[in-house]
């Protein structure tokens, strides 16, 4: 049912009118004399004239302005001193990623779903609570492809080249001179890379341990494919490896108490287990509540 009125509220206020609004601004010149410095200080107001589609909406409040006239003297009441941050942009999701793709003309709505894919499976990002987080790897291959290939990589070429690939199919463009502009200068790079690039280290985490194989090395976390693991910090010349358990922090696990460990499923989902399986056979995709 709220699905059903969510769609219907949609679809009739894409068809009704903006809303209008009076909008008045106070810009306040205020001068601090014992530093002789000039502040200037705005205050914004508005007045709904016409609700348009905001009728069937969230409900906007009025903000009004105590009235003054221009160049009226001020005095000073009081200082309520607030200090605010800047959020950061909230990571992608899968719907934020395909319109970030959309509004920089990359990709097709046939190709959207190979792109979403192809990042998770190689292991480039990782999906936390609907929201994309790059992996080391991913940060190492965006790092080295940006370096060498800078110009294929940026997002104009990925425009141009997906525009002039759909004049191709339209017949407006012939495919072979096209295809030998972006290969040719393509070819002659990945040459020059193969034989002069510098290798981009993956950014490991230390666990402080010595590697038990080869007593050389440090035993490392590293990111693969399949997640995370431990390796040795000489690989390639030592091969030791181990299963990386990752344990969650101030949970236990509600049948027996014991730890709480996450682990992911044949299909790449997460979900969260008791360390004592199979004695504890205690799994969930959600984490459990300690009460």
């Amino acid at each position: 049912q709220k699905l059903y009125e969510l769609i219907r509220s949609r679809f009739l206020q894409c068809q009704m009118s903006d809303a209008r609004f009076d909008k008045t601004s106070i810009v306040v010149k205020a001068l601090r004399q014992a530093q002789g410095k000039l502040y200037e200080l705005k205050a914004d107001g508005k007045r709904m004239i016409f609700d348009g589609y905001l009728k069937l909406g969230k409900q906007v409040d009025d903000v009004f302005l105590p009235t003054v006239a221009a160049g009226e003297t001020l005095s000073l009441i009081k200082v309520d001193p607030t200090q605010k941050f800047t959020n950061p942009p909230a990571r992608y999701s899968e719907a934020g990623l395909i319109k970030e793709l959309e509004k920089r003309g990359i990709g097709r709505p046939s190709t959207y779903a190979a792109i979403i894919t192809t990042i998770q499976d190689r292991g480039y990002v990782v999906k936390e609570e609907k929201a994309f987080h790059p992996t080391a790897v991913g940060e190492a291959v965006v790092d080295f492809l940006v370096t060498n290939f800078g110009k294929v990589f940026a997002y104009e070429f990925t425009a141009k080249m997906e525009s002039d690939l759909d004049l191709i199919a339209a017949g407006k463009k012939e495919w072979v001179p096209t295809v030998r502009e972006f290969w040719e200068p393509l070819e002659a790079q990945i040459k020059k890379v193969d034989e002069s690039g510098v290798r981009v280290k993956v950014a490991v985490e230390t666990t402080g341990e010595k590697c038990p194989l080869c007593q050389a090395g440090e035993v490392v976390i590293r990111t693969g494919k399949f997640g995370k693991f431990l390796s040795c910090s000489t690989y390639p010349e030592c091969k030791y490896t181990k299963q990386y358990v990752e344990y969650v922090k101030d949970v236990v696990c509600p049948q027996d108490g014991e730890r709480v460990k996450m682990m992911k499923s044949r299909k790449g989902a997460k979900f969260y287990g008791c360390e004592n399986y199979p004695t504890c056979k205690w799994a969930a995709w959600k984490l459990p509540k300690n009460e």
